[in-house]
């Protein structure tokens, strides 16, 4: 089993290296979530530091994906493709879904799979994850890769903290000279795909949702039906009731709790 794994480790070690690299729980997680070969490849990847993506099969999906071992890429497969946190309360069809924040794609791959007809547009704005996330829906060719970031006006956009882990990536406003990527909204979607309503959005965009729904007048939440939202606390920066309240202005009523994940459905 898994040849080319133990291979590279003698067995009169193998318990130590558990030990050392992995500890018994992390592996009894990893197992639970990859299962045991692509448990070992993570956990011996991340041993020796390897920088390429291992790759993983799941049973379910069409195609394997690519995983940074050592970072946060296999918590955030075990939340998006092992618990399938967008399941939630999701509409039962849909033909253009904004995946705002993809990180990797790996949620774009969830909806790609559920949503085998659906246009998917996977906004995110670092450059190292948007080079595995090409890698990822490489399979799925109605899922359309964006270097950019969701706001609520277009114009440059930087990285606050460019060294921060994977799926931690903030934006901010910035000079022309000092852009990283270009700030894109909604109506722009809308616009360059000739659709009038997004089925599906989903944000989780590290504390940009304040200004992309608090500092302009959202009407572009109108043309949403399911909104999936994960909410990032910043000072000064209003409360969840002060959302739900906004939510529901636009007819969208909170229908789905799942840990971070808030799903909004128009009623």
């Amino acid at each position: 089993m898994v040849k080319s794994v133990y291979s590279r480790i003698k067995a009169s070690s193998l318990a130590q290296w558990f030990f050392k690299y992995s500890g018994l729980g992390s592996l009894r997680i990893f197992v639970r979530w990859f299962g045991w070969e692509s448990a070992l490849k993570l956990l011996w990847a991340k041993s020796i530091s390897q920088r390429e993506p291992v790759q993983i099969k799941h049973p379910r999906f069409k195609a394997p994906v690519f995983l940074r071992a050592g970072t946060s890429d296999p918590f955030i497969y075990a939340e998006v493709l092992h618990q399938q946190i967008y399941a939630t309360a999701l509409p039962s069809s849909a033909r253009l879904i904004v995946d705002a924040g993809a990180n990797i794609g790996l949620s774009s791959v969830f909806f790609a799979n559920r949503f085998p007809n659906a246009q998917i547009i996977a906004i995110e704005p670092s450059e190292t994850n948007m080079a595995l996330l090409r890698c990822n829906v490489a399979s799925y060719p109605k899922v359309h890769p964006k270097l950019a970031g969701l706001w609520p006006s277009t114009g440059p956009l930087r990285l606050v903290n460019p060294n921060a882990e994977a799926w931690a990536i903030q934006v901010e406003p910035c000079q022309l000279n000092e852009a990283d990527f270009q700030g894109i909204t909604v109506p722009e979607i809308l616009k360059e795909y000739q659709v009038p309503q997004i089925d599906l959005i989903k944000i989780d965009i590290e504390g940009a949702e304040w200004p992309l729904l608090f500092d302009s007048v959202p009407d572009w939440l109108n043309t949403v039906n399911f909104v999936a939202m994960e909410l990032h606390e910043q000072p000064g920066r209003g409360s969840f009731d002060q959302v739900v309240q906004l939510m529901n202005t636009y007819g969208l009523r909170l229908v789905s709790v799942d840990g971070g994940n808030h799903v909004f459905a128009r009623q």
